[in-house]
């Protein structure tokens, strides 16, 4: 059993049908998966997505085949995905043509990590602890720093691979990797180290040569940045497109955005069931590509005193962030009536703006040289020439 079978479970609530015959949930996946390990729950037990009005059983959802493949394989010849063939294994999970969405494996990570705070922070934390207790030995904690290294993430993985297959599991579960496959993690972890290492130095590389090339110049590496950072955050705004979130209030203009009822969860009821609803990630994204020219105009145009190009840009993208806010509809903390991030980007929009005057405008750096020390050229004693020998 693989993480990859549940990756299309994220993020999706069910209804459930008891032994009882009694309506329960919504539940998540994660916790009718467990209810199947635990035997509460079998194939033939009726579920309904919220969103849909069809009760189908489990069995009929690619969602629960892998925790009934297990359920039904313990007594019995082991499931394909126990195999320890790598090649049979990765048949299989590729056989099974499982859709991958980055924003539901976020959202389900986040709802994990809720369910689970003591488990997950004190893995982390006392991973963390070993990693700088082996640091702190001088040259051997270095060398088990390298050789430990995929031994003990490879534990910290499995304690959130076995929570995520619904399986018990605690603190205990960091130092598995001592006891099984120690010698390939330890492979892995060396190599992996090395290739990080690799990777940092031909980084730091263009860094060096960039910091000595403009005289380590923050403010100037600054401004430098600010249009390809408002770029890039346009074209991540499609990420929210193909996972339908961050969506705006309901609308009936033509360029509307469809959500598929699943995606509708946890917003108010009154904005459910619409046919279109404001695309918030277009017009950002539409803003964002108008403020790299104007960004690139203005830089080009006029004096600019660094970094006053990204105070522009802070006070650019915080325009927009104040009224896409407005138009949200996402769950959200509210503060005074209106999201918690609106008034973050009204701050830092009177911030920018009152930073960008003082700095360009207002501000004058003193002209003053400082007055030289002078210097008493040393005198040496005088040489006396007797009379007869002038000529």
């Amino acid at each position: 059993m693989t993480a990859l079978s549940f990756v299309s479970t994220l993020g999706r609530m069910f209804k459930i049908i008891g032994a009882d015959q009694k309506e329960y949930g919504p539940v998540s996946a994660d916790q009718i998966n467990a209810w199947i390990l635990e035997g509460r729950a079998n194939g033939q037990s009726l579920v309904q997505a919220l969103g849909s009005s069809e009760w189908k059983p489990l069995s009929g959802l690619t969602e629960f085949a892998t925790a009934l493949g297990l359920k039904s394989s313990a007594g019995g010849p082991p499931s394909v995905l126990e195999t320890k063939d790598p090649t049979t294994l990765a048949n299989a999970v590729l056989s099974r043509n499982i859709p991958l969405d980055i924003g539901q494996c976020l959202s389900r990570g986040w709802r994990s990590l809720l369910e689970n705070p003591g488990l997950f922070f004190g893995a982390a934390g006392l991973l963390v602890v070993m990693r700088l207790a082996l640091g702190m030995i001088p040259f051997v904690g270095g060398i088990a720093n390298w050789i430990l290294y995929g031994a003990l993430y490879g534990g910290f993985y499995l304690v959130f691979l076995k929570r995520l297959r619904g399986h018990p599991t605690g603190l205990g579960e960091l130092f598995a990797g001592f006891s099984q496959n120690f010698s390939q993690l330890m492979l892995v972890g060396i190599v992996s180290q090395l290739l990080i290492s690799i990777g940092m130095v031909f980084c730091a590389i263009p860094g060096i040569y960039l910091a000595v090339a403009w005289r380590f110049s923050v403010p100037l590496m600054m401004d430098a940045v600010a249009p390809g950072l408002l770029l890039a955050q346009g074209i991540g705004r499609w990420g929210n497109y193909w996972n339908q979130e961050l969506y705006g209030r309901p609308t009936t203009l033509p360029w509307g955005l469809k959500i598929d009822p699943a995606h509708q969860n946890g917003i108010l009821a009154r904005y459910q069931g619409h046919a279109a609803y404001q695309p918030t990630f277009l017009y950002e994204f539409i803003w964002d590509l108008i403020g790299v020219g104007v960004l690139l105009w203005v830089d080009r145009r006029f004096t600019i005193k660094r970094p006053a190009l990204f105070a522009l840009y802070v006070v650019w993208y915080t325009t927009f962030r104040m009224f896409e806010e407005v138009l949200r509809i996402d769950p959200s903390n509210y503060f005074l009536h209106m999201r918690v991030n609106f008034w973050v980007s009204l701050v830092a929009w009177i911030l920018s703006v009152g930073f960008f005057v003082w700095w360009q405008f207002l501000r004058h750096p003193s002209t003053k040289t400082p007055a030289e020390k002078t210097r008493p050229v040393p005198t040496g004693p005088r040489m006396s020439v007797p009379k007869g020998r002038v000529r």
